[in-house]
């Protein structure tokens, strides 16, 4: 019986252990190999590519908007090569998709599944990105 009882009370302090270290950590979100799944409503917006220059055009992306912001942990040290930084309040994330979905999907809630990446790039409108693996319509 005490052995029982002494395995209960060490799986409660692991269990506790662990989630004192989420707490600590904020529940944020990490940069891959963790996959992520978020849900929220999808969103269209253009953005001039050159503006002021005869090369302007226009180009569309599609964003997910969070129904509460998000934040992410970093992924090592920023002298590393691939060093993706934390950040905090995230509220819309630019996706980067092979393909979009057809445009009946802009304004619904949605449930997509893929990793974030830090953005790097002048067409990357937010400062995290969700590379998506999976649409769902949400129910």
């Amino acid at each position: 019986m005490r052995i029982i009882a002494a395995t209960i009370v060490t799986i409660v302090l692991i269990g506790f252990q662990i989630c004192v270290a989420k707490a600590q950590q904020g529940g944020c979100l990490n940069y891959p190999p963790s996959i992520v799944t978020l849900t929220g409503k999808i969103s269209e917006h253009s953005f001039h590519t050159d503006p002021g220059s005869k090369y302007d055009r226009l180009e569309t992306y599609w964003f997910l908007d969070l129904p509460h912001p998000i934040c992410t942990n970093s992924n090592g040290h920023e002298n590393d090569d691939l060093y993706e930084g934390p950040e905090k309040n995230l509220a819309r994330l630019q996706l980067i998709v092979d393909q979009y979905p057809n445009d009946s999907w802009i304004g619904h809630d949605v449930v997509l599944t893929g990793t974030l990446e830090h953005a790097q790039l002048g067409n990357q409108h937010t400062s995290v990105l969700l590379r998506v693996q999976t649409f769902q319509l949400a129910k």
